[in-house]
C-alpha cells in the first residue's frame, strides 16, 4: 500500500489531466456539480451520453465532504484499483482456501503489471469496471465453492455498479462465469436449476440498480438521450452500425492479440512464470484454475468480436490472469534465482541506454520524438534526460537481483518494487516533457480570468479542456476556422484560441499569433481579435 501510495502522489504531482480524455471527465463532473444535476451528466450544456455517472458520483462524493479539488477527482480510479486489489487477494482465499501463499502473491502480481499501474493513476473508467467485474465474480465463486446464497447478492451488486460504470459491457465479464459454471463449480447436480435461476436473478438486481438511473435520467435528458443511454449506444459499439459516430475505435477482431503480452509486462517475460506455465495443464483438474479460464478465454473473444476495441478494455482481466499466475507459482517446485531477473533487466538496460544517449542524438530526430514540445526538443533531451535519469534506471537495473530472496513472494516482490520504481521515475523524467505540452491549467485560469472581466472569448475546436481546470461557468464561444474573422468583427475586444501545426498553420491568412504554446503534438496559438480587424480607412480630407 505504501509502495502504490507513493506512485499515486508522484503521478498526481507530477503529470497533469492529459487533454481530451481526462479534462473532459473532469469537465462533465464540473457541470454536473455546478448544475446541481446528479441524474444526468452533462458536457457543454448537453446531456453527456458517451458514460454512466458512477466516476462522476465519486468525484462528487468527495467534493461534498471535502470541497471541489483536482487531487480527490484524480484520486477516485486509484482507490477504485485499491478495492480491486483487495477483493482480487479475497478472490484468491475462495478459490484456493488452504494456500495462503497464493492469496500473499496475488497483490503482489497485480501491483506490479506495469500495464495496471500506468491507468492507476489516469482519470478513465476501465478501474471502476475491474473492481465491479472482481466483486461479480467473487461473488459467483462464493455461490459456486462455498455454496453460500451471499454470493448471488454480491454477484447482482457487482453487476449493477458496473453497469454504473460504463455500462452493459460487464456482462462481458460476467455471463461466462455464469454459463459455465458446470465446468467449474463444485454444486450437486440436482441443484443446476437454482444455480441458473439465481444468476438470472442476480442479472435482474444488477438491471434494477442499472435502470434506477438510467429510466428516470432518459426521462430527464430528453428523448434522444434516452434512446442513446437505453439502446443505441451499446449497440452501436458492438456492431459499429453508426458510422464510427459513437465508436470510432473500430478494429479487426485479431487486434487485441499482440497485446496480451504486453498487458501483462513484465510477467510476461519473467523466466520462473515460463516454467510454472509447464504445470497448467495439470492443473486444469483444479476448480479455482477452470474458474479463471472460464473467464478470461470468453472475455477475450468477446471484446475481440466487439468493433469497438482499445487495449485498455482489457484492464478488467489483468486482475483474473494475476489469480491463474499467482496459483502456478504458489505450486512451482524450482525455487527462483537472482538469474531469472535477465528478461527484465535487459529491459531496465535499454531504458537506462535511451535516456543516456538522447541528448546526443540530432535534432531532428529530437523533435520527433518530443511528445509535443517540439521546438524545446534539444535543450530538453539535454536538461531533463540526461546522465542523472539513465543512471537512476540503470541503478535499478542492478539493484533488482539485491532485492531477489530465496522464496517466490521475495522474488515476486523484488520485480514489483523495481517496477514501481521505474514507473515513478518515469513520472519524474517526463514531467517537463508533459508539463508544457500538456497542461492546460495556466491557459484555463487565464480563460476565467478573461471571462470574469467581460472578456469575449472563442475557441476553434473546443472539446471542454478548460471547463474544469479553469472552473469555468460558461464554456468559451465555440467557432469554426471559417468563422474567424467575422467572429473578431463583432468581438473587437476578444480573444481566439486556435490550434495548428508549426509546419502546416490552419490557415495562412492569419497573422502570427499573439502568443503560441506547445499542445499534444501541435501548437495552440493565441489571437487578439485587434490583430484580425481591416485596418482604418483613412479619414477623408
Amino acid at each position: 500500500m505504501l509502495a502504490w501510495i507513493m506512485l499515486l502522489v508522484v503521478g498526481l504531482v507530477t503529470r497533469p489531466p492529459i487533454p481530451v480524455d481526462e479534462t473532459r471527465y473532469l469537465s462533465v463532473a464540473w457541470e454536473m456539480w455546478t448544475r446541481g444535476d446528479l441524474l444526468v451528466p452533462y458536457l457543454l450544456g448537453e446531456p453527456y451520453h458517451h458514460k454512466p455517472p458512477l466516476l462522476f458520483w465519486g468525484m462528487h462524493l468527495g467534493w461534498w465532504l471535502f470541497g471541489v479539488s483536482e487531487w480527490w477527482a484524480r484520486c477516485v480510479p486509484a482507490l477504485f484499483a485499491v478495492g480491486t486489489v483487495v477483493l482480487t487477494a479475497q478472490t484468491a482465499r475462495v478459490l484456493w482456501p488452504a494456500s495462503g501463499d497464493i492469496a500473499r502473491l496475488t497483490p503482489w502480481l497485480l501491483v506490479g503489471s506495469l500495464f495496471w499501474s500506468v491507468f492507476a493513476t489516469l482519470t478513465m473508467f476501465d478501474l471502476l469496471m475491474a473492481a465491479c467485474t472482481m466483486l461479480a465474480a467473487l461473488g459467483l465463486a462464493i455461490a459456486g465453492l462455498r455454496q453460500r446464497p451471499v454470493g448471488y447478492m454480491l454477484a447482482g451488486c457487482g453487476i449493477g455498479c458496473g453497469i454504473l460504470a460504463k455500462g452493459p459491457v460487464v456482462l462481458v465479464h460476467v455471463l461466462p462465469l455464469m454459463l459455465l459454471a458446470p465446468w467449474w463449480a463444485s454444486l450437486p447436480r440436482a441443484r443446476w436449476w437454482r444455480w441458473y435461476s439465481s444468476c438470472a436473478a442476480a442479472i435482474t438486481l444488477g438491471a434494477v440498480i442499472g435502470l434506477a438511473w438510467a429510466i428516470p435520467a432518459a426521462q430527464r435528458g430528453g428523448e434522444a438521450y434516452a434512446d442513446a443511454i437505453l439502446w443505441h449506444q451499446s449497440t452501436a459499439r458492438i456492431t459499429g452500425s453508426d458510422g464510427g459516430k459513437l465508436n470510432p475505435h473500430s478494429h479487426a477482431w485479431w487486434w487485441y492479440l499482440p497485446f496480451l503480452p504486453a498487458l501483462m509486462f513484465p510477467w510476461a517475460i519473467w523466466p520462473p512464470l515460463w516454467r510454472a506455465l509447464r504445470l497448467l495443464r495439470a492443473s486444469l483438474g483444479d476448480a479455482g484454475v477452470r474458474w479463471v479460464i472460464c473467464w478470461c478465454v470468453p472475455a477475450v473473444i468477446l471484446h475481440s468480436a466487439i468493433t469497438g476495441k482499445q487495449v485498455h478494455y482489457l484492464i478488467p482481466l489483468v486482475a483474473p490472469a494475476v489469480l491463474l499466475f499467482a496459483r502456478l507459482l504458489a505450486q512451482a517446485t524450482t525455487a527462483p534465482t537472482r538469474r531469472d531477473h535477465w528478461p527484465v533487466q535487459i529491459v531496465l538496460g535499454i531504458i537506462a541506454a535511451t535516456l543516456l544517449i538522447a541528448p546526443h542524438l540530432d535534432v531532428t530526430t529530437l523533435r520527433a520524438i518530443s511528445l509535443g514540445n517540439r521546438e524545446a526538443a534539444p535543450e530538453f533531451w539535454t536538461d531533463a534526460l540526461g546522465l542523472f535519469p539513465g543512471l537512476a534506471v540503470l541503478g535499478m537495473m542492478v539493484l533488482l537481483p539485491a532485492l531477489h530472496g530465496p522464496t517466490m513472494l521475495r522474488a515476486v516482490r523484488a520485480v514489483t518494487l523495481t517496477g514501481l520504481g521505474l514507473m515513478i521515475s518515469l513520472h519524474l523524467i517526463l514531467a517537463d516533457i508533459i508539463g508544457p505540452a500538456y497542461d492546460l491549467r495556466p491557459l484555463s485560469l487565464r480563460i476565467a480570468a478573461w471571462q470574469k472581466a467581460g472578456v469575449p472569448v472563442a475557441r476553434v475546436g473546443y472539446r471542454a479542456e478548460h471547463q474544469f481546470l479553469g472552473r469555468l461557468t460558461a464554456p468559451p464561444q465555440i467557432i469554426y476556422a471559417e468563422q474567424v474573422f467575422s467572429w473578431a468583427q463583432q468581438n473587437p475586444t476578444g480573444v481566439i484560441l486556435i490550434t495548428f501545426s508549426a509546419r502546416r498553420p490552419r490557415s495562412s491568412q492569419l497573422p502570427p499569433p499573439a502568443e503560441d504554446m506547445p499542445h499534444r503534438g501541435v501548437r495552440l496559438g493565441l489571437w487578439y481579435a485587434s490583430q484580425l480587424l481591416p485596418p482604418p480607412t483613412p479619414a477623408a480630407k
